[in-house]
């Protein structure tokens, strides 16, 4: 898989088949275990200039002990660079009061703000599915690392790999980002982002064929 960094805190993968945009974690260490959420089958209305509702089902993977709080420890290499980015970055440190998305319904909401605009993917081939689903499970940072195949350099990593986020893939169009100057962007018809479960933050953004899938529990 091609990669080119784009920050010291975030990656972002192209290929063929996939557009990846994302954080990383930091070294394991003993979790709290968070009760698996429940992921009941709910319409929710669209958003912008969508045309149609998203129907959010059951994952098709079982969400897995985590810490909903757990902070990030600072190595005595980081540079400081990586500890600016620590001390700025909600999801790197502990969350005082209740989480921001304490269920699927939340996750979904949240995820959809990445959700492209329906006039220009169809202007640019896209099609709407007669179906739109989504679906939201709850796992460890670092299993979502592993799961979308993302390599995080060493030193590099600003999330602990045991904070409760959520991985909420999404059956609505997702317009790539960050092409080079001359590339038309592609349309992808679903996408799957991870959100810390705590504050709500955006993480991490997948498309494409090698992209982890809560629907399908591909990659997962």
């Amino acid at each position: 898989m091609n990669k080119m960094r784009v920050s010291l805190a975030c990656l972002i993968i192209a290929t063929a088949s996939a557009v990846t945009a994302g954080c990383a974690s930091i070294q394991a260490r003993p979790a709290e275990t968070a009760e698996p959420v429940s992921t009941a089958s709910t319409t929710v209305r669209p958003l912008g200039d969508t045309t149609g509702t998203i129907e959010i089902v059951a994952p098709a993977v079982s969400s897995s002990p985590c810490s909903e709080n757990a902070a990030v420890t600072i190595g005595s290499d980081a540079s400081d660079s990586i500890k600016e980015m620590i001390a700025d970055n909600p999801a790197s440190n502990s969350h005082a009061g209740p989480v921001a998305l304490a269920d699927a319904d939340s996750a979904v909401a949240a995820a959809r703000t990445a959700t492209s605009s329906y006039s220009k993917a169809r202007s640019m081939g896209w099609e709407p599915p007669a179906e739109a689903n989504a679906a939201a499970v709850l796992l460890p940072y670092q299993a979502t690392v592993k799961a979308a195949g993302a390599d995080i350099p060493e030193g590099q990593q600003i999330v602990d790999p045991d904070r409760c986020v959520w991985l909420v893939t999404v059956e609505e169009p997702y317009i790539q980002q960050h092409v080079k100057a001359g590339v038309t962007p592609k349309v992808f018809d679903r996408y799957t982002r991870v959100i810390d479960q705590a504050t709500g933050e955006g993480l991490d953004l997948y498309a494409g064929a090698d992209a982890p899938d809560a629907i399908t529990g591909a990659h997962l």
